[in-house]
């Protein structure tokens, strides 16, 4: 059992860049969302069309 090797020895560096990687995509992905988010309601009040409403639907696509 002790003898056994990984299936894939870079496992462990992929991993690490994986935890540094998904919080920064959830951190641009969040930004655009509130971008998004933003536009949308500030233009409530305003009268005219969100400008950036297209940010709100690639931070969707980003953060989930």
């Amino acid at each position: 059992m002790l003898d056994e090797q990984e299936i894939n020895p870079s496992q462990e560096t992929f991993r690490n860049f994986l935890r540094v990687l998904e919080p920064l995509v959830l951190a641009v992905g969040g930004s655009f969302l509130l971008v998004g988010l933003v536009s949308c309601f500030s233009s409530f009040g305003g009268g005219s069309p969100p400008r950036l409403f297209w940010c709100g639907i690639v931070g969707m696509l980003w953060t989930t």
